[in-house]
Order: C-alpha cells, then structure tokens, then sequence
C-alpha cells in the first residue's frame, strides 16, 4: 500500500513481517517491520505518512514508524491525531470475526 504522500510503499505477502520500500530511490527497501505473531492481514498510513498501522490474521493491532520500522510501543508516540488514511486495517479486522 502505497503512503499518501506517495513517497513509500508498504508490503507484506502472507508473512508476519512488513516491508517498506522508497518510491523516489527507485524501491529500494527502506525499512522492515518485524512484530506480529501471525500473518499481516491489512496495511494502512496515517495521513501524514509518518505511521504504519497493520492487523494480523490473529487480530492484533500494530502501529510502525514508517521510517525506521520501529514498533511505537510508547503511548507518546502514538498521543498525536493521526487519522487512518483508508481505514482498510480497521475493516478488515471487524469482517475477519463476522460470523
């Protein structure tokens, strides 16, 4: 899924880790998202492209620096309005549990 700003593009095939490529540099990788305990299920931006927000397939929420690929685990880091730029996390992860 490529970030609003269109400068990088986050990927993850069927496996527990997310990839993160820079556009201008040709797609060269930038950074590795490494956290989830299942397979990433859903990808999306924070409108400023600064943060990453992924479900795996074990309905957890993760939230990444888009930039280094380091977890934000403090609550600080995560304080600032950012809101989801297509929400497609947050919809996949209530349609996986629908029965």
């Amino acid at each position: 899924m490529y970030s609003p700003n269109g400068k990088y593009m986050a990927a993850a095939l069927y496996d527990t880790y997310i990839d993160v490529y820079s556009v201008d540099k040709g797609y060269a990788k930038l950074c590795r998202c490494t956290g989830h305990s299942a397979t990433v299920s859903g990808i999306d931006w924070s409108t400023d492209s600064s943060i990453i927000m992924s479900n795996s397939n074990d309905s957890e929420l993760l939230f990444w620096n888009g930039r280094t690929g380091k977890q934000a685990r403090e609550r600080r880091a995560l304080n600032r309005p950012r809101v989801p730029s297509s929400y497609l996390c947050f919809s996949l992860a209530q349609t996986e549990h629908t029965y």
